[in-house]
């Protein structure tokens, strides 16, 4: 085996000197270059590999890397091995990559490897009172090595100094650098110690404010010799300072001062150093005052610690003084004593005739009304209480006797002489109507017109210059006689007027002094007549029902009786006329009210009120009068049919009045009828 592979080399090493060694012909061989970047592949033409020429060639973005024998680049070509055959070179390129690198704020905080032509990717730039603006260079398209380089602006603030809250001074200081602060403010009262902030470094905008501490004083307080524990004890200059007000009894404080002779007042000005202050006392008069009923009755003044001087024991009617609410023997601050009383209670001691009586109240107070009993004996009428023995003057609940009372009781025998205290009236027949009026039926119209005659008569009236003189009279006679002026309504000339018109004010009694008002409630009822003869008692009570008769009546006239004066008195009077005479006819058709109240008669004792389809019967208490002026104003008039009564007489045969006679208990008197 070892053998053959000799004679095979032999063989081999003879053909060469054959073929190359006796021939003296060079030969040529093709070179074909494939460049691999776009460029013409190129072909040149040699007899041995070291007459290969290598083409300059490029190819942007790459290196070239060598020549291969191969497209796979697996044999790369060797210029010292001779040539046999032709061949064919290809180029093989690397791509080119360049690094890049970032520096910020002096330092590399990256490096990149970039391939041609591509960009590389910046960090993230922060850098601690720096602003980042921009990079040194462009990174994109690389197409060799870089360094880049992070570019800032530093960073500014505001440092401002104040004192207070005013700006004394205002800076623009580079990051991490310190402000220059300004020269030290002052303040009075205080001492500057110093700023409230660092700014030796600074990172941020500052406001730096002066710092200051109070400067402060002392004050010692001195009453005379003696030292007081008195506070504030120290103050800051500069303070609104407030001092204590100590107090003393028996004086009032009258300030602080600088000097133990009181002589001067501190001033605001002395607050600024230490200070010793003496206090100034006003030696007090205290006021004492002494009051009764609400009223001042004296004023005294003592000093602190002393009695008071009382003054002259007051008195007040109906009391016992007994004393002051208040002591008064040790003042210590001004006062107010209020006199002390005790109510008296005064006695009543009641007669009737030698007789003392046992009964109740046995006392009153000073100026309180009385409630006197009402007391009875057979056969008499109790006709008061009279505060003396003469019965002169009688004593009412309305008395306010300031004494103590001896009452004497007056019974007095009346003899009506045929009279009652109620008016009569005879029943309504088929002849007697109400068309023709009252006057023939009831004593009322008679009665009315004598009670009238004298109310007017008793008040000077019958003459009064507002009368109209046609109508003025002198006796009861002319008063109820038939109007001599005209024939018509009224055919009294007491209730008649000078044009028988209702709203002429030229008129006789009744137009004028009829009555003054009438209060009314809601539901139509009469309340209350106020003055004239229908508002003035004895008569007052007495008319009463008559009055409400009129005030339903009066309403067929769509009138408002409640009002006085002439007009409406004149159509009340109109009325009278009407119920009374009978000189108005009226039916139940034009005014069934008027006409029904037409045919009914009202007494002291019975009143009528109208239901909406007829008169309505009612009944009432009547009493004695509420005026008692007067023992014959006191008894109830009396009355008697188709009589008028003419006064209280002290004989039976009715010649001495009254009034002319002095009056004993248990007298009889006598009623007289004209």
């Amino acid at each position: 085996m070892k053998k053959n592979k000799f004679l095979l080399f032999f063989l081999v090493v003879g053909l060469f000197f054959v073929l190359f060694g006796c021939s003296n012909k060079e030969t040529k061989f093709n070179v074909t270059f494939v460049l691999n970047n776009n460029d013409a592949n190129q072909t040149i033409e040699v007899s041995k590999a070291s007459d290969i020429k290598l083409p300059s060639v490029s190819k942007e973005g790459f290196e070239l890397e060598g020549w291969y024998l191969d497209e796979s680049f697996s044999v790369k070509f060797d210029s010292s091995k001779e040539l046999d055959k032709n061949i064919t070179l290809y180029a093989k390129w690397n791509e080119l990559e360049f690094t890049v690198k970032f520096i910020v704020d002096g330092e590399e905080v990256k490096q990149e490897k970039v391939k041609y032509n591509a960009s590389a990717t910046a960090p993230a730039v922060s850098v601690e009172g720096k602003v980042f603006t921009k990079w040194d260079k462009d990174f994109t398209n690389v197409k060799e090595n870089l360094t880049v380089t992070a570019l800032f602006d530093v960073l500014k603030f505001t440092v401002k100094f104040m004192v207070d809250d005013t700006e004394i001074k205002t800076e623009e200081v580079e990051y991490g650098k310190s402000a220059t602060k300004p020269a030290d403010p002052t303040k009075d009262g205080f001492e500057f110690t110093g700023w409230d902030k660092d700014f030796s470094n600074v990172r941020s905008n500052l406001v730096v404010n002066a710092v200051f501490t109070q400067s402060t004083f002392t004050i010692t307080y001195y009453d005379g010799e003696t030292l007081l524990d008195l506070s504030p004890k120290s103050y800051n200059k500069g303070d609104s300072v407030t001092l204590p007000e100590p107090e003393k009894d028996g004086y009032f404080f009258d300030g602080w001062c600088t000097d133990a002779t009181l002589a001067h007042l501190v001033k605001k000005d002395d607050f600024k150093n230490n200070l010793t202050l003496y206090a100034r006392w006003e030696e007090i008069e205290y006021s004492v005052a002494f009051f009764v009923d609400g009223k001042s009755y004296a004023i005294v003044t003592c000093k602190y610690g002393e009695s008071a001087t009382a003054p002259e024991d007051p008195s007040k009617p109906g009391y016992t003084f007994v004393g002051w609410n208040e002591d008064f023997s040790v003042v210590t601050d001004d006062l107010v004593v209020v006199a002390i009383f005790e109510e008296k209670l005064y006695s009543i001691t009641y007669h009737n005739g030698d007789a003392t009586l046992d009964i109740e109240p046995k006392t009153f107070k000073y100026g309180a009304s009385l409630e006197l009993p009402v007391i009875s004996e057979n056969g008499y009428i109790f006709a008061g209480w009279y505060s003396d023995n003469e019965f002169k003057e009688r004593i009412s609940n309305d008395s306010k006797p300031v004494d103590d009372l001896d009452l004497y009781a007056l019974f007095l025998k009346v003899e009506y002489n045929g009279g009652t205290t109620t008016w009569t009236t005879n029943p309504f027949d088929s002849v007697n109507t109400v068309t023709k009026g009252i006057e023939k039926l009831s004593t009322l119209p008679s009665e009315f017109e004598r009670d009238f005659f004298n109310y007017l008569s008793d008040n000077n009236l019958l003459n009064a210059s507002n009368i109209d003189a046609g109508y003025t009279v002198s006796s009861f006679e002319e008063f109820t006689a038939l109007n001599p002026h005209h024939n018509g309504d009224p055919v009294k000339i007491w209730n008649d007027c000078a044009s028988n018109k209702a709203n002429d004010a030229s008129a006789g009694y009744a137009a004028l002094f009829l009555y003054g008002t009438m209060k009314v409630d809601a539901d139509g009822n009469l309340v209350d007549v106020r003055g004239g003869f229908l508002g003035t008692e004895p008569y007052k009570t007495k008319y009463f029902t008559l009055s409400q008769h009129l005030l339903i009546m009066f309403k067929r006239y769509n009138g408002d009786m409640t009002g006085g004066g002439a007009s409406n008195c004149q159509l009340v009077a109109f009325i009278l006329d009407g119920y009374f005479y009978g000189t108005q006819s009226v039916t139940s058709s034009s005014n069934a009210a008027f006409a029904a109240f037409r045919a009914v008669i009202p007494t002291p004792t019975k009143y009528y009120t109208w239901d909406g389809t007829k008169a309505v019967e009612h009944t009432r208490e009547y009493s004695v009068t509420t005026d008692f002026s007067s023992i014959e104003k006191f008894i109830a008039v009396p009355m008697q049919d188709n009589k008028v009564f003419a006064g209280w007489y002290s004989d039976s045969a009715c010649t001495v009045k009254l009034s002319d006679t002095t009056i004993t208990n248990k007298m009889s008197i006598y009623a007289k009828w004209e």
